[in-house]
């Protein structure tokens, strides 16, 4: 996160003079998306996981409260798949960047984005979750 958001700022000059003033398409779209919605899921995700268990104050409000647990349920497994294409959108532009092996960039996006799909998904599973409760 800190890192985004310090390629943001270090780099928010140079964006400006380069792709704002271009004609808006479906790259430059793109580009917004991948650049400025991760750093937004994942304050989201940081907001979740360090919200501490709720007080007989929040229960009051329960409704509200159950919105907010579904909304960032379904955020959080959104951030897991988004860090996996952008992940493998790094390792692409590294491709094109630095003339690495074509193969080696694949097997490696392709091994992170099962590893993310696999950690997302994983905790659904009964017997993970029995096991999670033992530990």
């Amino acid at each position: 996160m800190t890192l985004m958001l310090w390629d943001i700022i270090v780099t928010f000059s140079q964006e400006v003079n380069t792709v704002w003033i271009t004609p808006m398409s479906m790259g430059k779209l793109i580009f917004f998306a991948n650049r400025y919605i991760p750093p937004i899921l994942f304050s989201f995700d940081l907001y979740y996981q360090l919200h501490p268990s709720p007080s007989v104050e929040v229960r009051q409000y329960k409704y509200l409260f159950f919105a907010f647990i579904i909304t960032n349920t379904f955020l959080c497994h959104r951030i897991n798949r988004s860090t996996s294409f952008a992940s493998m959108h790094l390792c692409l532009l590294m491709y094109l960047e630095y003339s690495l092996c074509l193969w080696s960039n694949s097997f490696l996006s392709c091994a992170h984005m099962l590893f993310t799909t696999t950690k997302s998904y994983l905790p659904f599973y009964p017997s993970f979750a029995s096991l999670q409760e033992l530990l």
